[in-house]
């Protein structure tokens, strides 16, 4: 596990109503994170498999907006929010995901490996009394 003093960037996919095409807006989340790297085991019937797994601690912080607010905003720069399908890396990067080689999505996180993760899921402990943060998971 790194400690708690990482920047992350994350990259939000967004699916532009009148172009009907995905637009990734980039955001570097300067706040310290914990990100955390293990191995997850599943067993389904009579097949096992095992995969890295990286979970995310975020602090609430002013930048973040939940996913509809986000999306409805006309300026994107300097908010983000968390959703699946979204990649994130560890460190701040200047990649731009544009759809076109070699800045597409796969290629993007791939040249970033094994620091770089799709979102898969995210849980909001903002609420909580003491410790609150945002807990995104990936692969």
């Amino acid at each position: 596990m790194l400690g708690g003093s990482q920047t992350v960037t994350i990259w939000n996919k967004w699916r532009n109503p009148e172009t009907q095409k995905d637009e990734w807006f980039r955001h570097i989340f300067s706040e310290p994170v914990r990100w955390k790297s293990h191995t997850e085991r599943s067993v389904s019937g009579t097949s096992a498999s095992v995969g890295n797994t990286i979970v995310v601690i975020l602090p609430p912080c002013r930048e973040y907006l939940p996913a509809k607010e986000w999306s409805a905003l006309s300026d994107k720069s300097g908010h983000f929010t968390l959703r699946e399908g979204d990649l994130m890396a560890l460190g701040a990067h200047d990649a731009e995901i544009t759809g076109i080689a070699p800045n597409r999505e796969n290629e993007v996180k791939a040249a970033l490996m094994p620091l770089a993760m799709t979102v898969k899921s995210i849980g909001d402990n903002t609420l909580a009394a003491r410790g609150k943060h945002y807990r995104v998971k990936g692969y």
